[in-house]
């Protein structure tokens, strides 16, 4: 990065901040990560400890969304296990791509249970987010 980018960066950074401080957000999918829109179902965040203003969650417009899928893949830290992921394709956004765990499970031991409510809360995130989208004509 340069000088320049690094100083655009921190601008985002700041200007974010205050965004969120003037939200009003309402809480949609309760996970690992918190998905959350604001009032006018215009933007989302994804919140990981629970305090978006603290965190400094990026505010992303729902128009910025591009592909949401449930992807499965294997954890990269121990390739026994596999980690369930939601993927969200962003266009004309400062970040090309999320994603967000909705957990990750032995390989070779998965309780059905389990990896049953990983997989519904995965499937929660991904139709509030294209429900989101459709209220919002796009």
């Amino acid at each position: 990065m340069t000088v320049e980018d690094v100083a655009k960066h921190l601008e985002y950074r700041r200007n974010n901040q205050q965004r969120l401080k003037d939200m009003k957000l309402h809480k949609l999918v309760d996970g690992k990560y918190d998905l959350y829109s604001d009032e006018n179902s215009q933007n989302f965040l994804i919140v990981k400890r629970k305090d978006a203003i603290a965190e400094n969650a990026d505010i992303i417009p729902l128009s910025a969304i591009d592909k949401v899928q449930i992807v499965k893949k294997y954890n990269k830290n121990n390739p026994d296990y596999v980690d369930i992921y939601i993927r969200i394709d962003l266009a004309n956004f400062q970040f090309k791509q999320l994603e967000i765990m909705a957990n990750t499970f032995p390989k070779t031991d998965v309780k059905v249970d389990e990896y049953d409510k990983a997989v519904a809360l995965a499937h929660d995130y991904l139709q509030t987010l294209k429900d989101l989208i459709e209220v919002q004509g796009g």
